[in-house]
């Protein structure tokens, strides 16, 4: 689902400008299975899927925004734009 939002112009733009992005695949097995879910329980506080995290760059043990379940343009736009400001104040 975010691969058909995540290239929406206006979304793309805003992803480009101000997000460099990082995935954390938990759902498949692999060799570092057992650290990437305790990373998304760090940021998340849980195990359920989908989650979008979006960590400070300065800061990077501290999630600035955190959103759980399918997101659609307008959520994932308003994501952005909170961490933004949060990381502004």
């Amino acid at each position: 689902m975010e691969e058909g939002v995540f290239h929406k112009p206006n979304l793309a733009k805003l992803l480009a400008a101000k997000v460099i992005e990082a995935r954390l695949h938990t759902d498949i097995a692999g060799p570092h299975k057992e650290r990437v879910i305790a990373l998304q329980k760090h940021f998340s506080g849980n195990v359920g899927l989908p989650v979008y995290v979006l960590v400070d760059p300065a800061n990077p043990d501290v999630a600035l925004e955190v959103r759980r379940g399918l997101q659609d343009e307008a959520g994932f736009t308003q994501m952005i734009e909170a961490a933004l400001a949060h990381r502004a104040r």
